[in-house]
């Protein structure tokens, strides 16, 4: 009997480690790169840096403002395609190499209504 309750644990534990999930917290206005982004007190500062820790069923918060690097603050596409703006080959956040299963994907989310994603595409 104290062999199948010793069993039922430790099924339950490696049950419990190999389906955990994981949260992860990344801010450009807070962040570094040198946290461990485990909290939102210690996010990550680059969404490429975070998006490397991510595996199956992890989520990943953005916190506060993304800004690109050749953003215009009130910017607007005039429909002209040959403007030179809208080709500077830029994304305000570019996510590649991210890891999920069917079963269990990866979840990015806003951390709250103030995470706000500015870029200049309409």
């Amino acid at each position: 009997m104290k062999k199948r309750y010793l069993s039922v644990i430790l099924f339950l534990f490696i049950s419990a480690v190999l389906f955990s999930q994981s949260v992860w917290y990344v801010s450009m206005e807070t962040g570094s790169d040198a946290n461990d982004g485990r909290s939102p007190s210690t996010p990550f500062y680059s969404v490429d840096y975070a998006i490397g820790f991510l595996q199956p069923c992890d989520t990943l918060y953005f916190m506060g403002e993304f800004v690109n690097d050749n953003y215009i603050d009130g910017y607007s596409f005039s429909g002209d395609i040959n403007d030179p703006h809208i080709w500077l080959s830029e994304n305000t956040v570019k996510i590649s190499g991210l890891h999920g299963t069917a079963g269990c994907y990866s979840t990015l989310k806003a951390y709250d209504s103030t995470t706000i994603l500015k870029g200049d595409t309409d």
